[in-house]
């Protein structure tokens, strides 16, 4: 596993470095277009992960790697954990990076809005404006989406690989989000939970956010590896 994950590393190097600096580039874009630095720490966290787990699925593809790696003393079960484990890695790498960013760039608009006087938009990028749980929050509800987007994605590419997944996921997400609102308009879901069952874990402020964007990603993400481990054995390369 540790050999998948420095293979996709250093495969990636030089596509991370570009990207962090994208994601500087676009924290600051973001930070100066809207009036809140929520929205700037969320697009922040999800752009280097999202773009990681498509490109480094491709480069699979390149010259048949995919298929030379397994040729080396590494299991399937190696490459698959060893994916799974590098996204998270460059998720969390991410998610730090976007919230320094953030910061960085409160710590910056207080030292103009001493010199320059508060104002727009120097007023809505101060810290006081921006309490640093609400920041830290959509940190980690981008890591969310990340989390999610890959927990469905990384299947059908473990299974049919980059290109044909490709083809193939559009169609079952349409079909998945049809069934579901098609099951939810119908009452299906109703009663799983009881009225009021939701109230003590979101009645604390932001500890039960907190809670549901790192407990609900994570398992999904573990249901999603174990998806990934079972329909990698029956490919064929």
């Amino acid at each position: 596993m540790k050999a998948m994950i420095f293979s996709d590393l250093i495969t990636m190097r030089h596509s991370l470095i570009q990207l962090l600096v994208i994601m500087a580039v676009v924290s600051l874009v973001i930070a100066l277009s809207v009036d809140t630095l929520a929205a700037t720490a969320a697009c922040a966290a999800t752009l280097v992960p999202f773009s990681f787990v498509f490109n480094a699925s491709a480069y699979d593809e390149v010259n048949n790697w995919g298929s030379f790696r397994l040729a080396m003393p590494m299991s399937r079960r190696d490459v698959v954990v060893g994916r799974y484990a590098s996204l998270l890695l460059v998720t969390a790498l991410s998610l730090g990076m976007s919230l320094a960013y953030t910061f960085a760039i409160t710590g910056v608009a207080a030292l103009l809005a001493g010199v320059m006087g508060q104002g727009a938009p120097l007023e809505s990028l101060l810290l006081e404006n921006n309490p640093p749980e609400m920041i830290v929050a959509a940190g980690l509800a981008g890591v969310v989406a990340v989390l999610v987007a890959a927990s469905v994605t990384l299947p059908f590419i473990m299974r049919f690989g980059m290109t044909l997944a490709v083809r193939v996921l559009p169609f079952a997400t349409l079909c998945g989000v049809g069934g579901f609102c098609a099951a939810a308009g119908n009452g299906l879901f109703a009663g799983l939970l009881p009225a009021g069952a939701l109230e003590p874990l979101f009645g604390s402020g932001y500890a039960g956010l907190f809670v549901v964007l790192v407990v609900v990603p994570i398992a999904l993400y573990a249901a999603s590896l174990a998806i990934s481990l079972r329909v990698c054995r029956s490919r064929e390369l």
